[in-house]
């Protein structure tokens, strides 16, 4: 009876996210793809959070690879300076069904990935912390072969370009494209 099954036409992951949360009624969110799992603590540890700290928008924690290849996800700690640059926080997040309703929601062009990205961004646009809990709790299974890893360069730019677009001001405001070239100089010597 706590369980309700959301029948949704095959339009990629951000169709479904944005339909199961449409038809949710809870305080927090937390999406976990088919193929992943969470500690039992997870929400334990991360709703509290949400409740005393109305700063935080999105609470995560460290996670472990298992599958094809297994052992700890080492992802840097968490600052928009790098989440502009790349996604550094995994798709199962918790959030505010609240925080969720001031967004457009996924983006349903991101039919192959990089839709948990632009979703955080949405979620930042407007200023708010993210927290991470210093413990594994969410396990992320990695296949031989998956939708993330089948993605050509040129997909990955024009992903990552529609990103930016998408972001345009939240880059302006926070990136200096000084930094990023001097960067960008450094990684190719």
């Amino acid at each position: 009876s706590r369980f309700k099954y959301i029948y949704c036409e095959v339009k990629g992951v951000s169709a479904a996210r944005n339909k199961a949360i449409a038809n949710s009624n809870g305080k927090y969110i937390l999406p976990v793809d088919a193929d992943d799992r969470i500690g039992a603590a997870y929400l334990q540890k991360a709703v509290p959070v949400l409740e005393e700290k109305n700063n935080v928008k999105i609470v995560y924690c460290e996670a472990e690879l298992f599958g094809h290849v297994s052992g700890k996800w080492n992802l840097p700690a968490y600052s928009l300076e790098k989440m502009l640059k790349q996604n550094i926080i995994f798709c199962s997040g918790v959030y505010r069904r609240t925080d969720f309703d001031h967004t457009k929601g996924y983006n349903e062009a991101f039919l192959q990935g990089f839709e948990d990205w632009d979703f955080w961004l949405n979620l930042l646009e407007n200023g708010g912390d993210v927290y991470r809990i210093n413990e594994v709790l969410f396990y992320y299974r990695i296949r031989k072969t998956s939708r993330n890893n089948s993605l050509d360069t040129e997909k990955q730019k024009a992903w990552r370009r529609m990103v930016y677009e998408n972001h345009r001001q939240l880059y302006a405001k926070s990136l200096d494209i000084s930094d990023v070239i001097f960067e960008n100089y450094l990684n190719e010597t």
